[in-house]
């Protein structure tokens, strides 16, 4: 499905602090009229938890918080 593409494409480009790539899919996003309070529930908050976890775990540290 497009929507879900759409979610794990930002959330691979967040978690891997790709900007130009999340910025993209928040577009593509809106332009496919994806509701934006599901696209920050499904998607942004899945990649933060996954940027803490690995915070958390010590294989991200501050300035990968920081851009997060």
């Amino acid at each position: 499905m497009v929507k879900e593409k759409i979610i794990e494409d930002f959330i691979n480009a967040a978690v891997n602090m790709d900007i130009k790539s999340a910025k993209g899919a928040c577009k593509e996003a809106i332009a496919k009229g994806i509701d934006p309070y599901e696209f920050i529930e499904q998607a942004i908050n899945k990649a933060l938890v996954i940027i803490g976890d690995k915070f958390e775990n010590e294989e991200f540290f501050l300035p990968e918080l920081f851009m997060a």
